[in-house]
């Protein structure tokens, strides 16, 4: 017996549009209308409830997939997407796995979503991103995806770095040491460029550098400062590509009877709620957590009903759209 997916699927429209002809064919465009009828009719698809059950029994719904929540930006960027889906009377489903693209694939092939919102675990520059259709629209946000996409929403991580290394250079920091993420992620490279780029406004040149790489995590942050420390590096500021390595980099610092900011200048990447209490306070580049969820969202959403009387796209697909953060000055930056 022919299913509602099945006219989705021969009509080539969401299953979303298939209620909304069953529903309230006048917000249809008549051409998608006609499509869906037809499919109807060929499937001799026979609904097993009105419009209104139809709605109640598959009710719109999207999915969050991420690759972990240790990180407390994701949960962050769960709630904000959350809440922008529930304005347009969506539901959302939560999925967390160590590899995004399984999930996002399991979740297409069961048909409870219509569309799928992606935090991706790495994508590696030297390889190139897959083409997969997994028949229903996703769009990622923050992390530039290992296959090709609606659009990727994220911070603009390049401008970001720059003002914050600017920032530490302005306060009077030569010799710096960076805290790289994540091996693979276009974040980690972005970030690791803008410091590149703030380096190169040093007065006459003389600054010095150091790049080490974390993962991410504070203990990350700690065991990058304690090998700078014992390579000899004379550091004066670190800046770290996210804030929970930063928290780590100032808990080494003190360990070894540096004054914070007095002795080293430190600053994170994030703008988490935990910059705000940690001893000395964190600088930060704040990311636009709303901002980017809201952008994620819409787009995704105007694409799974794209088949309705909406004007076309205004992004080419697979776009990457930088939003500008703001660097928030606190204590551990402040002399």
């Amino acid at each position: 017996m022919p299913t509602v997916h099945d006219v989705a699927k021969r009509a080539g429209v969401s299953l979303a549009t298939v209620s909304r002809t069953l529903n309230d064919p006048s917000i249809v465009r008549k051409e998608t209308r006609e499509r869906v009828l037809a499919a109807i009719e060929e499937l001799e698809f026979v609904p097993a409830f009105n419009a209104r059950a139809l709605r109640k029994a598959k009710p719109c719904a999207i999915g969050i997939v991420m690759p972990q929540l240790s990180n407390p930006f994701f949960p962050s960027l769960i709630e904000a997407a959350s809440a922008e889906a529930k304005k347009r009377d969506y539901s959302v489903l939560v999925q967390i796995d160590e590899e995004p693209f399984n999930a996002c694939y399991q979740l297409a092939k069961s048909g409870s979503v219509e569309g799928i919102a992606l935090v991706d675990q790495r994508y590696y520059g030297d390889r190139e991103r897959k083409k997969i259709d997994l028949g229903i629209p996703v769009v990622a946000f923050d992390r530039l995806p290992s296959f090709t996409v609606e659009a990727t929403y994220q911070v603009d991580n390049v401008q970001g770095a720059r003002i914050v290394t600017e920032h530490l250079i302005d306060a009077g920091a030569r010799k710096l040491l960076h805290i790289s993420g994540l091996d693979g992620l276009d974040v980690t490279a972005k970030r690791l460029r803008g410091f590149y780029e703030g380096m190169s406004s040093m007065p006459g040149a003389s600054g010095e550098t150091l790049v080490l790489q974390g993962d991410f995590s504070p203990a990350s942050g700690y065991k990058a400062v304690e090998k700078a420390i014992q390579a000899g590096f004379k550091l004066d500021a670190v800046f770290a590509a996210n804030d929970l390595m930063a928290v780590g980099a100032i808990r080494a610092l003190l360990h070894h009877n540096f004054s914070v900011p007095h002795h080293v200048l430190v600053a994170g990447f994030d703008g988490l709620d935990i910059g705000k209490y940690v001893l000395p306070s964190l600088t930060t580049l704040n990311q636009p957590l709303e901002e980017i969820a809201t952008a994620t969202v819409t787009h995704l959403l105007d694409a799974v009903t794209s088949d309705q009387e909406k004007p076309e796209p205004s992004l080419p697909f697979d776009s990457v759209v930088g939003i500008n953060g703001d660097l928030i000055v606190r204590e551990s930056s402040s002399r």
